[in-house]
């Protein structure tokens, strides 16, 4: 975790074998193309929280094997933008996504987990990704689908690369041409 950054960029890092996986505090942050593999049974993704009027960018990243969340982002006072990531969840209980602030932007992201999906939005919980959708106006390019990972059980960075076949290959926002990265 760290705690009231600003002007921050987290990037290229393979995260594992943590219990909470990572929570970026701040504001005007860009945390992109990392991979984060808590521990299990108990590991989390992220919990993102803005702390002031900047935007945080959540981008490019593979969140796998998380059980508790996948993608958060709970009391925040700015903007929290959530594209072109993976989620995978390892348990059937998990929330792929849990945005409890109404600052969340979040599109193009690919979730997936045995069983049913389950995401939260301020207070409400939703099974389908359509009932998810259609409440929150969220997710309205993202998938629920299986990643196609290269290994089914990916250890190693190298794991994470996708087959062909994936949904993920060219189905991603332009995060550059929307002005939203250098």
């Amino acid at each position: 975790d760290f705690y009231y950054e600003n002007v921050s960029v987290v990037r290229y890092n393979f995260i594992h074998d943590t219990r909470g996986g990572f929570g970026p505090h701040g504001t005007n942050l860009s945390i992109y193309s990392n991979i984060v593999m808590p521990r299990e049974p108990d590991g989390n993704g992220m919990n993102s929280v803005n702390t002031g009027s900047g935007t945080i960018k959540i981008f490019n990243n593979v969140f796998y094997r998380t059980n508790t969340y996948g993608m958060m982002s709970a009391a925040s006072s700015g903007p929290v933008i959530f594209r072109n990531n993976i989620v995978y969840g390892s348990d059937t209980s998990v929330r792929l996504s849990s945005f409890l602030n109404p600052y969340v932007d979040s599109d193009y992201n690919l979730y997936y987990k045995d069983g049913t999906p389950m995401f939260r939005y301020l207070d409400t919980d939703y099974y389908s990704m359509e009932d998810f959708q259609a409440a929150s106006g969220q997710e309205t390019n993202s998938i629920f689908a299986e990643p196609q990972f290269i290994s089914s059980s990916p250890i190693n960075a190298e794991d994470f690369q996708l087959q062909p076949s994936s949904q993920c290959i060219d189905a991603g926002f332009d995060m550059k041409s929307a002005g939203l990265i250098p």
